[in-house]
């Protein structure tokens, strides 16, 4: 801060003891030394006196202290030089008063199941930025709405709309309606939200008996249209994480303690079973499959023999391709004994990204012929060339 000191008279004779000429006009810094403004600055209330520095013919140092004959004016009140204020600094005074509460606003009803909002309001308030309806009500009477849909987003935890649109149960009415009367349909839609297994079977030929279901897997038994039993037959479709599978292990044991005769199971496990089972991406490891050959190890379930392509999986990427064997049939010996002439054909994917697994009953003495056909992916992998060369010159 710069305040203009006018006592020129003071100023003038500091000047003069320092050998300056005085010029009218100086303001405070321009004529008081640069330690005597500073301390104005330290401290307002009082001026330090500052010591000059005197040599003898000796050359000996002395502080000498220097007065002056003048002293700034200083207002206490405002805390600024140059004035004084008459008026005395009064404190403030701090004033109680009592705050009444507020009226609290009443919690808007709300429609649930339970509750249902009996009588709504026959009009609704608009506000519209017209200048001439500035500070007006404007009522409108609603459109007559019969039902009114309320979805907040929690439908889907209880299974009653489906979250991405639509209701599972609707869409899988309409397949039926469209396969026919002929085929008998058994799905998990009790235990999984999408219904992921279905099972159907020719109602004309056999008959099939629900015993239990999951959300990875369901149960039956195939009976002969006399009633006799001729296998047990679960269709599984695992999930994704290793974790989830294990409780689905831990279910197939459980079965297994309860069953006798003929058993298989078929469909979808989401797992290798050994470190060829595939091709492309990630090496498996030992933990990826170790889990599952241990439970058929404890069960007594062997993998059907196929033909065809050994991986049943494919990302169908044009790079980067990965091909896995995660699709099987496995049974224990009593099914196997029964079904000896029977081989698992894996077919073509078509539109899906799995291929069809088929069981169908060998034909002896009949030979078909078959088209060559060379997957191209194969002259990708290490090392193919070098190996087609050795055997083609054996």
């Amino acid at each position: 801060m710069v305040h203009v000191y006018r006592e020129v008279n003071g100023c003038a004779n500091l000047l003069a003891k320092h050998g300056k000429e005085f010029k009218g006009g100086y303001t405070r810094f321009q004529c008081m030394p640069y330690w005597l403004v500073k301390s104005f600055d330290s401290d307002r209330k009082s001026v330090s006196h500052p010591r000059v520095e005197i040599r003898d013919n000796e050359g000996n140092k002395l502080n000498q202290l220097e007065e002056y004959e003048w002293k700034p004016l200083f207002c206490e009140i405002c805390q600024k030089i140059g004035h004084q204020c008459n008026r005395e600094k009064k404190a403030p005074v701090k004033q109680w008063r009592e705050v009444k509460d507020k009226e609290k606003a009443p919690l808007p009803e709300v429609c649930t199941p339970n509750n249902p909002i009996e009588q709504a309001s026959s009009s609704w308030t608009e506000v519209t930025k017209n200048k001439r309806a500035k500070g007006k009500i404007v009522l409108l009477e609603p459109e007559r709405i019969d039902e009114v849909p309320c979805q907040n987003g929690y439908e889907a935890l209880d299974g009653s709309v489906e979250a991405g649109g639509g209701d599972p149960m609707n869409k899988a009415s309409t397949i039926r309606n469209q396969i026919g009367q002929q085929w008998s349909i058994i799905d998990n839609y009790d235990k999984h939200y999408n219904g992921i297994i279905w099972l159907m079977w020719d109602s004309s030929r056999v008959r099939v008996e629900k015993v239990s279901s999951s959300d990875q897997c369901i149960h039956v038994g195939i009976y002969n249209l006399n009633g006799t039993l001729q296998q047990w037959c679960m269709a599984v479709y695992a999930h994704n994480t290793l974790n989830l599978r294990r409780k689905m292990w831990e279910e197939l044991e459980n079965i297994h303690k309860i069953t006798t005769g003929p058993w298989l199971v078929m469909g979808d496990y989401n797992n290798v079973l050994s470190v060829n089972d595939r091709l492309g991406g990630n090496k498996v490891k030992e933990s990826e499959y170790s889990d599952l050959a241990s439970m058929m190890d404890r069960v007594g379930l062997f993998e059907k023999e196929s033909k065809g392509d050994h991986y049943t999986w494919s990302n169908k990427h044009s790079t980067g391709t990965i091909y896995s064997r995660i699709d099987r049939v496995i049974g224990n010996l009593d099914w196997h004994q029964d079904n000896i002439d029977f081989v698992l054909v894996i077919m073509e994917p078509s539109v899906s990204d799995h291929c069809l697994l088929k069981l169908q009953q060998k034909h002896q003495g009949h030979h078909h012929k078959y088209h060559f056909k060379f997957p191209n992916v194969v002259t990708d992998i290490e090392g193919f060339m070098q190996e087609v060369d050795k055997n083609w010159n054996q």
